[in-house]
């Protein structure tokens, strides 16, 4: 007996995870270059890979050496690549950090290092505070210096007046903390960076790839039978209706979870107060709970059929005509 011949969709075969080799999954809403698709990965998130094996992005004119991803709660730890694997006698010059766009943004309570290149070694000379924030360079004559110090110091502004140029370097302490003279360390262990995308969970959870259509510019889940909007067909009649309720309303892919599950809530209970048989319809009180409990509670309304339940005698109160409703599985 010949076996039947199974397709899967080769968009969801496409999007695996991939290393750059240093043992790290790039996933969703990361891709690497020339090793996975465009479409696996979301707008201006694409990656590339070092000579030692690192995943390297890149943000404005600087390229961040990525330690660690963490997905769950959409960040990663990156340092500047100019810094990373440095000496840690010496600090290069660098540029200033730029985020042009609002994929990536910085944690408010961290931070900053200011670099100070350029500075007047006679004048420094004469100032034995300024002279513990001196990072001695290979290169340097006697006549310059660099510093470094935190964004809240004190003596920051009397130490800009002494040098020529600088940069701003996120780094990841709190404001106050003591951090000593070990500065290089510091950069070299990089800052946190969150991230803001579509959000992955219920495509993976439901078996699919997340994705992206760089045609229509809009969330993909790449599943095995066919591209869904948002997650993939889990073969229960529930569960199908009830993610079709966001798919073909078109209620997810904002990037908001929170405005997202209010949505869903409204949806369900407006096919609650909707039902064909008026005794399946809530009272608005069972409707202010509903909308004030968790979406898991909510249960899925069932599934309406073409033909009203019979009608009352004629001239009876409740003698009216009722809409019929399809919500179709995926």
């Amino acid at each position: 007996m010949a076996k039947k011949a199974s397709c899967t969709d080769p968009q969801f075969l496409a999007c695996n995870p991939e290393s750059c080799g240093d043992g790290q999954n790039i996933n969703f809403p990361f891709y690497i270059q020339n090793k996975q698709e465009p479409s696996c990965g979301y707008p201006g998130f694409s990656l590339s890979c070092n000579n030692k094996g690192k995943p390297v992005l890149k943000l404005s004119n600087n390229e961040y050496i990525i330690h660690e991803i963490y997905y769950q709660n959409q960040s990663l730890r990156v340092s500047n690549a100019a810094i990373f694997g440095k000496s840690t006698s010496c600090i290069p010059q660098i540029q200033n950090m730029s985020l042009a766009d609002d994929r990536f943004r910085l944690p408010s309570s961290r931070a900053s290092l200011f670099l100070l290149y350029n500075c007047n070694s006679t004048m420094l000379s004469n100032d034995s505070e300024l002279l513990n924030y001196k990072v001695d360079c290979f290169g340097e004559n006697g006549t310059f210096s660099t510093l470094a110090m935190l964004d809240d110091d004190p003596l920051l502004g009397p130490a800009s007046d002494k040098c020529e140029t600088g940069a701003v370097v996120p780094v990841d302490v709190y404001r106050g903390e003591n951090v000593g003279s070990e500065r290089m360390p510091l950069l070299e262990r990089g800052f946190v960076l969150n991230w803001i995308a579509s959000n992955c969970s219920s495509c993976e959870e439901s078996g699919g790839k997340c994705g992206f259509d760089n045609a229509t510019y809009h969330f993909k889940c790449f599943c095995p039978d066919r591209p869904h909007s948002w997650a993939c067909n889990s073969g229960n009649g529930n569960m199908g209706r009830k993610l079709i309720i966001g798919e073909e309303l078109g209620l997810r892919g904002t990037g908001n979870r929170v405005e997202e599950q209010i949505a869903r809530k409204m949806t369900l209970a407006s096919l609650w107060c909707i039902q064909t048989d008026p005794s399946n319809r809530p009272p608005m009180s069972r409707v202010v709970q509903m909308l004030q409990g968790s979406l898991e509670s909510l249960p899925i309304p069932p599934r309406p059929t073409l033909s009203s339940p019979p009608r009352p005698p004629r001239g009876s109160i409740s003698d009216s005509s009722s809409a019929a409703v399809i919500i179709h599985d995926l």
